[in-house]
């Protein structure tokens, strides 16, 4: 008899627990949501918070220009409710993908808003050759941060009011950070107004753009230069005083090792796509102050 008492008592202790687990779970369930690239899901996060779940697609490491996401990948963007895009070549035949399987995640484009730049691949002889392409590095900038923030903010709200004050004021502290990292990086950039420095993939152009730079690339419409062209872009880095190539972890670094060897100088790991581009876009700075220093 008193172990069918306790039996009475336990059975609505464990329902109510139940139900407050399953009220707490509905409650913290978060926005599930998608990006290209890791400095993107920086973004999110900072603005989301815990409010947010990010998956990054392009994992570290891996070409972002020739990157084909993989089936699980695809699947679980199936689930999500927001694909934040950023102009990456991959994401057009992603788009065809979920639009012919009637996917419902909203794409978002990040970069809606962005004044974009050519991608300048190179300048390795007479008669310059451009690339009319726009550059799609447009994260590499305090600016086109700001403007990305301020749309993914945005997107968030509308998918999740719920929260629509978090999102504002992480907004306006990102906001605050930005604005303070483009004073300190001008400040340190300043002494060296229209001076050159030298990377492998042309990846800089709205950093180098923001801040009165040039970057010159040893990469030439995606492949490495010929032995002609390798030996004019030596020419021009020693006529510019060079001392640093700076390369990226995604691009084989054999063509600017023959550069720096050529030169006498060294070269630079920079990722273009590392998680916190804050922090970034300030030992950017500093490394291409550095580099320009020994010039």
């Amino acid at each position: 008899m008193e172990h069918m008492k306790r039996l009475i008592l336990l059975v609505p202790i464990c329902f109510i627990c139940a139900f407050s687990t399953l009220t707490t779970s509905d409650a913290e369930a978060a926005l599930d949501v998608v990006v290209s690239i890791a400095p993107q899901q920086w973004l999110v996060d900072r603005l989301g918070g815990e409010a947010v779940h990010s998956e990054v697609l392009s994992p570290a490491g891996q070409d972002p220009h020739s990157f084909e996401p993989r089936p699980r990948q695809i699947a679980h963007l199936a689930k999500a409710r927001l694909y934040f895009t950023i102009g990456l070549p991959f994401e057009k035949r992603l788009r065809e993908k979920i639009e012919d399987a009637g996917m419902p995640v909203r794409q978002v484009d990040s970069a809606a808003g962005i004044g974009k730049i050519p991608l300048i691949e190179h300048e390795h002889e007479e008669g310059a050759e451009h690339d009319e392409d726009d550059d799609p590095h447009v994260w590499l900038s305090p600016a086109g941060l700001m403007i990305m923030a301020e749309n993914i903010a945005q997107a968030l709200t509308t998918a999740d009011p719920g929260n629509a004050q978090l999102y504002a004021t992480n907004l306006a502290r990102v906001r605050q950070e930005l604005t303070a990292l483009n004073q300190q990086i001008a400040a340190r950039l300043k002494p060296f107004a229209g001076a050159t420095f030298y990377v492998f993939h042309p990846s800089f152009g709205y950093f180098a753009h923001e801040y009165g730079l040039r970057q010159e690339a040893v990469e030439i419409e995606g492949k490495s230069p010929s032995p002609k062209q390798l030996q004019h872009l030596i020419a021009k880095a020693r006529q510019d005083g060079a001392r640093v190539i700076f390369t990226q972890p995604e691009f084989e670094p054999k063509s600017a090792e023959a550069v720096a060897q050529a030169i006498g100088g060294q070269v630079v790991p920079l990722d273009p796509l590392a998680y916190d581009v804050a922090e970034n876009l300030k030992l950017m700075a500093a490394s291409i102050a550095d580099a320009l220093s020994d010039e």
